[in-house]
């Protein structure tokens, strides 16, 4: 494997990790990691728009309320 892909996929696993809440097992983890290539193209900075979006959008919800029908779903079961 190229340093190029060993470096990507560390900097993929600490966006993995800022931006989830709840730890992904490895498997997961490596699913993820292989969409987000496939959807970027394995390109940094496409891959730094794609994770500022996400939080973009995270935070817009959070702001609406967005999920607060997911937490008393959660809450009922």
């Amino acid at each position: 494997m190229p340093t190029a892909y060993y470096q990507l996929d560390k900097m993929l696993v600490r966006l993995l990790d800022f931006l989830n809440d709840e730890t992904m097992n490895e498997e997961e983890r490596k699913k993820y990691i292989a969409i987000i290539r496939e959807v970027t193209g394995g390109n940094p900075r496409t891959i730094k728009r794609l994770s500022n979006a996400v939080l973009l959008m995270d935070k817009v919800a959070i702001r609406r309320n967005l999920y607060r029908d997911e937490d008393e779903e959660v809450q009922s079961l």
